[in-house]
């Protein structure tokens, strides 16, 4: 076969799809001729599409030095460099393509996702917004843009939007999940049951967009205080076939899914734990944490407390403290105006900035921001964010603090990082306690109920790997609790 045979045929089995075909053709072709620009920009979108990222970067960087001027090889380099996460290089792939062909929406589009994947969302919602200039008909782009909005907190601008996308696709599972995940940020649970219901309707061919529907409502039938549901939600969600995509969303479902079932049959088992009459509400505010100690009666003082969740999913105290606003700072913000004056608050946060594959620990590896510096100032921005909120209500603060790892959530962790993430959790906990104790603040010393003499997790106090079990919340409040003398 001539070469020019064999560049027409790797072209026809790119168009086919038939990638590893193209791959086969072209490796062989490039040995007698290595420094041809179309081979190599064939080649490299073949490695991308079979997954190997890191030879397509290296197939289409040699690419884009022979043809620094080609917008679409430019672009797919920026692709593989997102691929493997390295956005900053993915960023300056797209940006070049964009000067070369700045009317190309899709440039401008895949510019927004590397954007959006350095939390620079603003940023990134200005380049959607200029891809919808340039391509009114791109759903995508219309989605992100939502999303967009909704990381920054703009939500009733992102419903919107959402709404109008709804119209258009409306078996488009991802539409009903933002606009629940915007709903709960805005503590508009009968609204979200609304959505989850219209999706479950719509999406009935969809078996993993209806476990992830079905876990939603079972969330917010649990922190509304109707077990019944929950557990009707949760038995509809079990019927069906457990996702089997291998993604951080597809596993973060099943992860919640296996955690509100859990809850929900510990409530079955302990439920003289839930039988006290409580007189007073407290107010509990965190990420999924929260979910555990939902309705427990607890005992402050003299009196009893019910225990009433509101959760913000994936909130950190890193986005708590940033100085801009996001969609966890604006939900906290939320919450804390939609509370009684003179409430009783439990605000929770930190646990995810304590994990060993994000926040601080993966701050101090991979972008050298040392833990012992970063942990100290990060508490502090944190905690007088949450006591901002709660001035202007006269609300009382009990900061909560965050759990020693467990075995498990440290299965997958060297041990080198367990060692340093065990520290961390501890330095952590040492700053709540030290601020709590300066403001003469309330602090839930969880850590000390769930630290061993190593510093790792008494796994007896877990309900599985991240989160507490619910029978020892009562302890935690009548052992735990510390208020400066």
């Amino acid at each position: 076969m001539n070469r020019i045979h064999t560049l027409q045929k790797a072209q026809k089995s790119s168009i086919d799809g038939n990638f590893q075909e193209v791959e086969t053709l072209l490796r062989s072709f490039l040995q007698s001729d290595p420094d041809n620009p179309e081979a190599l920009f064939l080649l490299g979108t073949a490695q991308s599409e079979l997954g190997k990222y890191k030879e397509a970067v290296n197939t289409l960087q040699k690419a884009a030095s022979l043809k620094p001027g080609d917008g679409p090889l430019l672009n797919n380099l920026g692709n593989a460099y997102l691929a493997l996460s390295i956005n900053e290089n993915a960023l300056e792939s797209f940006d070049k393509a964009i000067a070369i062909n700045p009317n190309n929406d899709t440039y401008h589009a895949n510019k927004g996702v590397s954007l959006f994947k350095m939390h620079r969302y603003q940023e990134a919602l200005d380049s959607f917004e200029i891809a919808i200039t340039q391509n009114p008909e791109a759903i995508d782009s219309h989605l992100k843009s939502a999303i967009c909005l909704m990381r920054c907190g703009e939500f009733e601008r992102s419903i919107n939007k959402l709404l109008q996308l709804n119209e258009h696709e409306p078996d488009n599972p991802e539409i009903y999940i933002q606009l629940i995940s915007c709903l709960l940020y805005m503590h508009a649970t009968d609204d979200a049951l609304k959505v989850i219901e219209l999706g479950l309707q719509n999406t009935q061919k969809n078996n993993d967009a209806q476990f992830s529907l079905l876990t939603s409502k079972t969330m917010v039938h649990w922190i509304t205080g109707d077990i019944a549901s929950a557990h009707e939600a949760m038995k509809s969600s079990r019927e069906l076939t457990i996702p089997g995509h291998d993604t951080k969303d597809a596993r973060s479902i099943i992860a919640y899914n296996n955690y509100l079932g859990q809850l929900l049959q510990e409530r079955t088992t302990h439920q003289h734990l839930y039988q006290h009459v409580a007189d007073k509400p407290l107010f509990f505010i965190a990420e999924s944490h929260c979910l555990t100690p939902s309705e427990l009666p607890v005992i402050i003082g003299e009196n009893y407390h019910r225990i009433l969740s509101s959760v913000i999913i994936g909130a950190k105290m890193y986005h708590l403290g940033q100085p801009e606003m996001n969609c966890y700072s604006r939900s906290t913000e939320i919450i804390f105006n939609a509370l009684p004056d003179n409430s009783m608050v439990v605000s929770g946060f930190g646990e995810i900035d304590c994990r060993f594959d994000e926040g601080i620990l993966k701050a101090h590896k991979n972008f050298g921001i040392r833990y012992t510096d970063s942990v100290p100032a990060l508490v502090k921005r944190y905690q007088e964010k949450i006591i901002s909120y709660s001035r202007p209500k006269n609300l009382q603060v009990l900061f909560y603090g965050v759990p020693t790892p467990s075995d498990e959530a440290l299965s997958k962790a060297s041990e080198q990082d367990g060692t340093l993430l065990r520290e961390i959790v501890r330095l952590v906990n040492e700053c709540l306690r030290r601020n709590c104790e300066l403001m003469n603040l309330p602090f839930l010393d969880i850590y000390q109920m769930t630290v061993s003499s190593d510093l790792s997790g008494r796994s007896d106090f877990f309900l599985e790997r991240h989160h507490i079990h619910p029978k020892h919340i009562p302890k935690l409040f009548e052992s735990f609790l510390i208020f400066k003398k």
